[in-house]
Parts: C-alpha cells; sequence; structure tokens
C-alpha cells in the first residue's frame, strides 16, 4: 500500500458489492493478490554468468485494481523478475497476463545500464493505441521510456519468457 491510511480506507467496512473507487493514491497502478515468488538460477560462485531472479509459482493472481477502477478477478499470470550477469540482457522484468475475455498483456522491463525501456504489447487496441496517442518524445523520461512493442519481438520475447518457466 502507499500509505496505511489508502489501506485502511479500502478495507473499512469492506463490501466487495459496494466497493467502486480505489484511493487516489492508487489510481496510477495494479493492486494484485496471491503472488508467491521463488528463487531462481544458481547461487554457486561459478554460475556469475547466468541469470537469476524470482519467478511466479502459482499461475493466477487476484486483480483488485487497475488505476482506481475495482476489477476484483482471478487471472492468468506469469511473472519473472531477473538480476542478469551476462552481456546479452539486463536486470528487468516480464510480466503475462490473460484475462477471461482472452485480452493479453505482455510487459518486458529491461534496464541496460541506467537506461530503463518497459515495452507492451497487446491485443487491448484501446491500451495499445493510448500508448501510441502520446507522443514519442513524452513517452521518455530521463532513463525511462516506454512504447508498444511489435508482434515478432513479442513472440521472440515470449518464448524466451515460457523457457524460465520449463527450467525453473
Amino acid at each position: 500500500w502507499y500509505a496505511m491510511k489508502d489501506a485502511q480506507e479500502v478495507f473499512k467496512d469492506f463490501d466487495e458489492d459496494k466497493l467502486r473507487k480505489m484511493p487516489s493514491s492508487m489510481e496510477q497502478t495494479f493492486i494484485l493478490s496471491d503472488i508467491v515468488l521463488e528463487s531462481y538460477g544458481s547461487v554457486k560462485a561459478s554460475a556469475k554468468k547466468v541469470d537469476k531472479g524470482l519467478i511466479s509459482v502459482n499461475n493466477q493472481v487476484g486483480l483488485i485494481s487497475i488505476n482506481g477502477i475495482p476489477i476484483l478477478k482471478q487471472v492468468e499470470w506469469h511473472q519473472f523478475y531477473v538480476q542478469s550477469f551476462s552481456d546479452e540482457s539486463g536486470a528487468g522484468f516480464t510480466w503475462d497476463l490473460s484475462l477471461m475475455d482472452d485480452t493479453k498483456y505482455f510487459m518486458h522491463y529491461a534496464m541496460d545500464k541506467k537506461d530503463g525501456d518497459l515495452q507492451i504489447f497487446t491485443n487491448d487496441k484501446v491500451v495499445s493505441e493510448g500508448i501510441l496517442a502520446i507522443k514519442p518524445d513524452k513517452r521518455k523520461t530521463k532513463n525511462f521510456k516506454f512504447d508498444v512493442m511489435d508482434e515478432v519481438t513479442a513472440k521472440n520475447l515470449l518464448s524466451k519468457f515460457r523457457g524460465y518457466f520449463l527450467y525453473k
């Protein structure tokens, strides 16, 4: 929670049917529950060039809200947080989210030195068009940028991402 006061406000007299809006401090966030992560990769000194990180154990999480809008649904969710020691990839995270209506979101964040790059692929046209409607220079700040990912790049990253789950 952003602040204890916000958490108390959400759960004060909690009733799913009456929950219409999340606190204003949470209007630009994903609120998730039931996230279980485990360590991935080797801890041996000889494995310094191997990706290490945290990987999701369960395949579903509770999606409480997005941008302050209560969702209150279980969704398919895979996630991987990597601390990389190779020159091929930097530290970052990958999220794969599938909703019950077959809407898919794939997000890949990589950090090269001090510069972060968030790439988003989705079949949700509203989201992708919303991102593309933002002028390219406004999608960048110092040390961070975000953009829509093309389908070929998404498929390549998704296959690498799924590989982590095969060998965990």
